[in-house]
C-alpha cells in the first residue's frame, strides 16, 4: 500500500491533522503518518512520506509551520499488500515544463489495467485528468497537449475501487516560454587563432533542450563549420578568424514537435587581427639580368606582443624555404630557372594560425645567349694551312656587359681572354687537331658553344685527291704508305660531311 496527499485518509482537515512534519530542507518536506488498519509492532503500522515544497505549492497547498527544519534523508516508503502494483513516469521525464509543451503521462500496472484512472492533486482538492480539452487517453497512457497552468500538481494513478495506487508524480507547467542565458569565455579580447565557447543554459528547466545558434541575424541557425561546431549547449570555435566577428544568439527547443524557448540576450565578439596578411617585394624589381642578386622581401604586421612569426616561401606551388624566422629570401645570382611566381606564407608559432601573400612574378632575363665557334676556313684544313676559330654570344642587355672568353681543347683551354674572342693558328700541325669548344663567362653566368671537330689534310692526301684522271701513280710509290693515307682521308671525308 502506498499513501499520498491525494488519499481520502490524507486529505481537508485529515491532511494537517494526521500528517506531522518531521524535517524539511526548504526543498523536500518529509511526513510521519500512522495507519491503525493492522497490527504493526504492537498496535498500529507507521509510514514515512516525503514530498517536495514545489510539489505542495503546484498542487496550491500551503506550506505547514512546522515544514521548516532539517530533512537528512527524504525517502518515500511504501507497502505491498498482494494488490496490483502501477508505476506513473512522465515521457519525456520532465518534471517542469512550459506551457504550450507536451507531456505523457504512462501508467503501468502488473495485472489487469481495466478501470485504472489518471488522478491530479491540486488546489486542495482531487481531479480527475485526462478529461479536458487539452489531454487525451489512449490506453495507458494521458496526453497533455498544449500544456496550460491549470495541469500544475501531483498526479497518480489509480484502481477503480481508489484502494491502489500509483507513485505520485509532480509536474510544473510553468507561463511563458524560458529566455535561455549565453555567456562567452573568454569574456575578454579575442584574437585570431584563440579558442571561444559560447555556453547556452536554460535555467530552472528540466534538461532535453537541443541548441541552436545565430550570427549576426535571428532565425537562421549558423552551420558548422571545420573551424566551430555545436555540441550539447555549447558552441566552440576552435581557432577564431576576423569573420566570426559578430552578434550571437541561442535558442532552445525540445519534444517531438519542438517547442522552442525565447532567444537569448545578444552576445557580441570582435576578433582582432593578430598580425596583418603579409605583403610580398621582389627585389631590385621584378625583372632582372641573369647573374643578378634578388632578394624577396615578406612584411607581416605584428598587432599582440609577444607573437613570434614563422615564414615560408613557395614558387610555383612549390616549396622554395621552409619555416623560418626569417622575413626574407635571397638569390645569390639568378638564373633563367628562377623565373616564376612566388608568394610567402606566414604563420603565428603555437597558434596554427597561417597567412599568405599574393603572388608576385619574378622574370629572370637572359644575359647572352647562341654561344658559337667557328673555324675559318673550315672544320678540315690543310697541313700547313692557317685556322682562325671565332666565338661569338648573342649579348641582349645594354649597355653590353664585359664578357670573357675561353677556348678549350680535348678538355684543355687553349687561350683564355676577356680582350679577344679569336683564337689563330698561323700554320696547322697534327697537334691542332681534336674537339673544340667555347665558353662565354659574364656576372657569374656562363654559357658553352658546341664542339666543334678540328680535321687535318696532308699534302699527300691533297695530291691523291687531286691527281688528274688517267695519270698513274709512280711504280716507285710504297703502297704501305698509300693505304693509311686513303683510311685517313675516308674518315676526314665522312667526319666533314656529318
Amino acid at each position: 500500500m502506498q499513501m499520498h496527499p491525494g488519499d481520502s485518509r490524507l486529505t481537508g482537515r485529515a491532511f494537517h491533522s494526521k500528517l506531522t512534519s518531521r524535517a524539511c530542507n526548504g526543498s523536500h518536506c518529509c511526513y510521519f503518518y500512522c495507519i491503525t488498519s493492522r497490527a504493526c509492532n504492537g498496535s498500529h503500522c507507521c509510514y514515512s512520506y516525503c514530498i517536495t515544497a514545489e510539489m505542495l505549492l503546484g498542487a496550491g497547498i500551503s506550506l505547514l509551520t512546522d515544514c521548516r527544519g532539517m530533512c537528512p534523508n527524504p525517502f518515500l516508503f511504501s507497502v505491498s499488500e498482494g494488490h496490483p502494483q502501477a508505476v506513473l513516469t512522465l515521457q519525456p521525464a520532465w518534471s517542469q515544463i512550459f506551457t504550450g509543451e507536451t507531456v505523457t503521462l504512462s501508467c503501468e500496472v502488473e495485472g489487469d489495467s481495466a478501470g485504472w484512472r489518471f488522478k491530479q492533486y491540486r488546489a486542495g482538492r482531487e481531479e480527475a485528468r485526462c478529461s479536458d480539452q487539452y489531454s487525451r487517453r489512449y490506453g495507458d497512457s494521458c496526453t497533455i497537449s498544449k500544456a496550460r497552468h491549470s495541469h500544475s500538481g501531483v498526479y497518480w494513478c489509480e484502481s477503480a475501487s481508489g484502494q491502489e495506487r500509483s507513485n505520485a508524480v509532480n509536474l510544473t507547467v510553468s507561463s511563458g516560454k524560458p529566455k535561455p542565458a549565453l555567456t562567452r569565455e573568454p569574456a575578454g579580447e579575442i584574437s585570431e587563432g584563440d579558442t571561444v565557447t559560447l555556453s547556452c543554459v536554460v535555467k530552472g528547466g528540466s534538461g532535453g533542450w537541443r541548441y541552436l545558434w545565430y550570427k549576426n541575424r535571428q532565425g537562421a541557425p549558423v552551420y558548422q563549420t571545420d573551424s566551430s561546431s555545436g555540441t550539447g549547449a555549447g558552441y566552440t570555435i576552435s581557432a577564431a578568424a576576423l569573420s566570426h566577428s559578430g552578434e550571437y544568439w541561442c535558442r532552445a527547443g525540445r519534444g517531438r514537435n519542438t517547442s522552442y524557448s525565447q532567444y537569448s540576450e545578444g552576445v557580441k565578439m570582435q576578433v582582432s587581427e593578430l598580425f596583418s596578411t603579409p605583403t610580398l617585394t621582389v627585389l631590385p624589381g621584378a625583372s632582372v639580368w641573369e647573374g643578378e642578386a634578388v632578394t624577396l622581401q615578406c612584411g607581416a604586421h605584428i598587432n599582440k606582443q609577444g607573437t613570434q612569426l614563422q615564414y615560408r616561401y613557395s614558387k610555383d606551388n612549390g616549396t622554395v624555404r621552409g619555416a623560418g624566422s626569417q622575413d626574407q629570401h635571397s638569390i645569390p645570382a639568378a638564373g633563367l630557372r628562377d623565373t616564376g611566381r612566388y608568394q610567402c606564407e606566414v604563420e603565428a608559432a603555437g597558434t596554427g594560425l597561417k597567412k599568405r601573400s599574393a603572388s608576385v612574378s619574378l622574370t629572370v632575363r637572359a644575359l647572352f645567349s647562341r654561344v658559337t665557334l667557328t673555324a675559318y676556313p673550315g672544320s678540315t684544313v690543310k697541313e700547313g694551312e692557317a685556322l682562325n676559330l671565332t666565338c661569338e654570344a648573342a649579348v641582349n642587355k645594354t649597355p653590353r656587359p664585359e664578357l670573357h672568353y675561353t677556348i678549350v681543347r680535348d678538355g684543355e683551354p687553349v687561350t683564355n681572354s676577356t680582350d679577344s674572342a679569336l683564337y689563330s693558328i698561323a700554320s696547322t700541325e697534327k697537334s691542332h687537331t681534336g674537339s673544340y669548344t667555347c665558353a662565354v663567362e659574364s656576372q657569374g653566368v656562363k654559357k658553352s658553344s658546341q664542339e666543334l671537330h678540328i680535321e687535318l689534310q696532308s699534302a699527300l692526301q691533297i695530291r691523291l685527291l687531286h691527281s688528274p684522271r688517267g695519270e698513274r701513280s709512280s711504280p716507285d710509290l710504297d703502297r704501305s704508305l698509300i693505304t693509311p693515307v686513303l683510311q685517313t682521308t675516308v674518315t676526314s671525308f665522312i667526319q666533314s660531311s656529318t
